[in-house]
């Protein structure tokens, strides 16, 4: 199947497309394999970054998946659910046993549990037609879909969790990772369904988990998935507390790590609150003296609206490195030693100003080169 054959419904609407291995772009009015992708394997998931939203649309006959095989390798494998009708999961993957550890979609997940089959920790339950995965295997299999059942079966899209004060556009990243979790608030373990967990990058929402039920673990887990851009990315989480209405900090902050599974259902990461400060306080930066990048810390004891600037000895502004809503708890904020336009300032003295809400303080710090 041709490349350009199957997209062209979509015209100039694609940019990139990507298998597991090879690649094509669109330029010129027309797809290019210049990364080797030039035909579709329809066993195979397929990644497109679409610069607006479009539809494929193309003609021909479905594939018998009763016939046709798809040899899984241990580690991660690309590829294409093809009934023409849904399945659970665990009956979906039935031929291939225990061999499999973990599935995602772009929004959700579910992980193997020796003993009880495939559960759904972050939300996949179901595989349905045009749908493509990634699946991680502890050691290589072949599968052949078996035969769904009759009837409809929802198509797995993870909602947000109804009283989430947070949204995420899933389609706005191209990589993710997962966590499984439990949540402590005060150093008990909620099983309140109606708290959330949010993981951020900066101020930007990457993720949104509720609580649900785990029958293997007979506990409350949060299976989260964590959008990122790139590797490395610093991730803080936060908790709307569905009790007291509050959203509170946690004390787990990593680093983005792409395609990574961490914790399960019966070995869960620990969500735990962190205590919050009892009034507003500015750190002294650190380093200091710097040279390029200092680090400042500030404390809120509520919600509030931040503002942080750089001045100069003659008090000339020389850049705002913040100015947004922050929630409750420590923060911290880099400056990299240039001014608004990117450009490297000179050595000397400087003044940070940090308001919030009512709050107003400065302090010097010193630039050494």
């Amino acid at each position: 199947l041709d490349v350009n054959a199957v997209l062209e419904s979509i015209g100039g609407s694609g940019i990139l497309i990507k298998d597991q291995t090879s690649y094509a772009m669109y330029t010129d009015d027309a797809w290019y394999g210049i990364g080797g992708l030039e035909s579709f394997d329809m066993t195979s998931m397929y990644m497109i970054q679409m610069s607006e939203d479009d539809m494929i649309t193309y003609e021909g006959m479905p594939i018998d998946h009763s016939t046709t095989s798809i040899d899984l390798s241990a580690g991660w494998n690309w590829i294409s659910y093809l009934p023409q009708s849904g399945n659970t999961v665990g009956d979906a993957l039935a031929n291939i046993g225990d061999s499999g550890d973990f599935i995602k979609n772009q929004s959700s997940f579910a992980n193997y549990y020796e003993g009880y089959g495939w559960f759904a920790d972050g939300g996949l339950e179901h595989m349905m037609p045009l749908d493509g995965v990634k699946v991680s295997m502890g050691e290589g299999a072949s599968l052949t879909y078996t035969d769904p059942p009759e009837g409809y079966l929802t198509r797995t899209i993870l909602s947000e969790p109804v009283n989430s004060p947070w949204s995420i556009d899933h389609r706005a990243f191209e990589h993710s990772m997962t966590i499984v979790g439990v949540l402590k608030i005060n150093d008990e373990e909620s099983m309140d369904n109606g708290d959330v967990i949010a993981a951020f990058s900066g101020k930007e929402c990457r993720g949104i988990s509720g609580l649900n039920y785990h029958p293997v673990a007979d506990r409350y887990t949060a299976g989260i998935m964590v959008h990122g851009y790139e590797q490395d990315e610093e991730i803080r989480f936060v908790v709307y507390d569905a009790s007291s209405g509050e959203i509170k900090g946690l004390e787990n902050k990593l680093a983005f790590d792409i395609n990574a599974s961490i914790g399960n259902g019966l070995n869960p990461v620990v969500f735990k609150t962190v205590s919050l400060p009892v009034e507003y306080a500015v750190s002294q930066n650190y380093p200091n003296p710097f040279n390029p990048v200092t680090n400042i810390r500030f404390d809120l004891p509520v919600n509030a609206d931040v503002s942080i600037s750089v001045f100069n000895a003659r008090g000339q502004l020389v850049t705002e490195l913040t100015s947004g809503n922050y929630p409750a708890g420590y923060h911290f904020v880099k400056w990299n030693g240039t001014d608004s336009h990117g450009v490297p300032v000179s050595s000397g003295v400087y003044i940070y100003s940090v308001k919030a809400g009512d709050f107003h303080t400065f302090r010097k710090m010193l630039l050494v080169k």
